[in-house]
């Protein structure tokens, strides 16, 4: 699964779908240098953040709440899936994940997700991020029925 995501990342930044400076390997494009993993592992990731996702059906939009413990990290996705001019989804996705080796992977562990105010089901997503800097993460995500997708997270200021 990872790797169809990673071919899908790599699709998606070829055509531009993802315009931001970074990148999901952890090498800037514009100069080719690989972020240090120490740097990275320091980091603490705990707040607010913008939330923008293109996957293959469409797109989802809103924010995300994080909280960092030493490597351990919890949070909250709270996100509007459109799915290409068809519907949309209000989603929210409780996760919870480690840092290792400079990747954080994020599982769901609660998710609710609401069409025309009335709840329906919907699956689970696995995040898997590669932190760019203190205030931008970059990643992809993947369900059990292999919809691969991929994120820029942005600090909120």
């Amino acid at each position: 699964m990872i790797i169809a995501c990673e071919q899908l990342n790599a699709r998606l930044v070829r055509s531009k779908a993802i315009t931001k400076t970074s990148h999901p390997s952890g090498i800037f494009p514009q100069t080719g240098n690989l972020l240090s993993l120490r740097k990275i592992t320091t980091m603490n990731i705990s707040g607010s953040w913008t939330y923008n996702e293109d996957f293959e059906y469409g797109n989802s939009v809103g924010v995300v709440e994080l909280a960092q413990t030493g490597n351990e990290v919890s949070g909250v996705f709270s996100f509007t899936e459109a799915v290409e001019n068809n519907y949309s989804i209000q989603v929210t996705e409780k996760v919870k994940g480690t840092i290792i080796d400079g990747k954080l992977l994020l599982e769901s562990v609660e998710v609710k997700a609401l069409q025309n105010g009335r709840e329906i089901s919907y699956l689970p997503n696995t995040f898997e991020t590669h932190r760019i800097t203190e205030n931008q993460i970059v990643g992809s995500t993947f369900d059990s029925e292999n919809v691969c997708g991929v994120f820029v997270l942005e600090r909120k200021v």
